[in-house]
């Protein structure tokens, strides 16, 4: 019944419940964000939608049930793509984008920002320079916030990003600029970067929000950066945090990952008991997987190369 919209319906349902638009987006989206799902002008995505129709509970209401056979096709595609990076699928990335990029006409600023971000990742995927990947990360965020960069380097160098709470493209869009500065070996910087993004999962309106994986992801970057300044044992600290994030969601993927940042760090630290068993682990479960390699992960070899994470 596409006559009943997004917007229409929670509107409704949250001026019957006497809520403001503050109270309803608290931890789940920004208060503007609301206001543009409400007048018409963004379509949110499927988990912001749920989350608010449960904070309100409102009707039992499918998230299809609201879209336009475009408008599904749009969010499909980005699940897709994120799937995608994950897995290291470069040829399925491709077609997925080429697909985007034929629905982009008429998509709001956020739809372009993820589009922009992906190609970007996907460049990097198949071997390009990372040489200008920073200064690309910061146009592409600046699309979503005109002016932005203007004193970029201060609020980076502060820790003072005014990242929207609840604003997952932005945060993905950090999550990766950080990464750029680490490819660059300015591994201070990415770490206020990912320190900033972890302080931004703190509290359970936000895990509500987004999930324990994240936390995870952003935990294992923390660990990389901090193994490169040589700080082993804060490594270790967040490597653990990682893992115990990972056991309550993360999938194989983050965990093959997570095995090879605690397999470097026992060699940093010239614990090779830990160093040899956890790489004969890695080889073991590789040799379980050989899905891994019709993904185009390239073995363990991958890991060895690859140990920051381009997704959240």
């Amino acid at each position: 019944m596409r006559e009943v919209i997004f917007g229409e319906e929670i509107r409704r349902v949250r001026l019957e419940r006497g809520l403001t638009q503050e109270r309803l987006s608290e931890g789940i989206c920004s208060p503007s964000t609301l206001s543009r799902i409400e007048n018409g002008s963004q379509v949110p995505s499927r988990r912001t939608f749920q989350l608010l129709m449960e904070r309100l509970d409102g009707p039992d209401y499918s998230y299809a049930h609201f879209l336009s056979p475009i408008e599904y096709q749009r969010e499909r595609i980005k699940e897709e793509i994120i799937e995608a990076i994950e897995y290291r699928q470069v040829d399925r990335m491709k077609d997925l984008l080429g697909e985007m990029e034929d629905l982009l006409e008429g998509g709001d600023r956020k739809l372009t920002q993820f589009f922009e971000m992906s190609k970007l990742v996907c460049y990097e995927m198949c071997g390009a320079s990372r040489q200008d990947y920073v200064n690309r990360c910061l146009q592409i965020l600046e699309m979503g916030r005109p002016g932005w960069r203007e004193d970029t380097d201060l609020r980076i160098a502060w820790g003072r990003l005014d990242v929207l709470r609840g604003d997952w493209v932005e945060m993905w869009i950090l999550n990766n600029l950080a990464i750029g500065y680490m490819w660059q070996q300015e591994y201070e910087r990415a770490c206020q970067i990912f320190a900033f993004l972890y302080r931004q999962t703190e509290g359970d309106a936000f895990i509500k929000k987004r999930s324990w994986k994240t936390k995870g992801i952003i935990c294992n970057n923390i660990a990389v950066c901090l193994l490169n300044m040589g700080k082993l044992e804060e490594a270790g600290e967040y490597l653990k945090k990682a893992s115990a994030l990972s056991h309550r969601e993360g999938g194989i993927n983050l965990f093959l990952h997570l095995l090879q940042v605690k397999m470097e760090i026992s060699k940093a630290m010239e614990d090779r008991e830990n160093y040899y068993r956890e790489n004969l682990l890695l080889k073991q479960l590789y040799l379980q997987m050989p899905q891994y390699t019709v993904l185009g992960m390239g073995g363990c070899r991958f890991y060895y190369e690859q140990k920051e994470l381009l997704i959240l």
